[in-house]
């Protein structure tokens, strides 16, 4: 399981910016990585600065809630 993470920022610096986490779990890498690209363009056009990423979820058989 994948879960996306968005960082946006205001400009170049550090302290512009904002964390935040998909509210959903992706089955695989690739389906994660195609749904942050729209988002990362979108804040991109949008004077932002973003960054995307996709982070592999272990459950080891818990259920999480997000």
């Amino acid at each position: 399981m994948w879960i996306a993470v968005v960082l946006s920022c205001l400009s170049p610096e550090a302290e512009s910016c904002d964390a935040a986490v998909n509210d959903r779990l992706f089955e695989t890498e690739q389906q994660c990585k195609e749904a942050v690209v729209d988002v990362r363009n979108f804040l991109n056009s949008n004077v932002n600065y973003a960054r995307v990423g996709c982070i592999e979820v272990h459950l080891r058989g818990r259920k999480i809630a997000l």
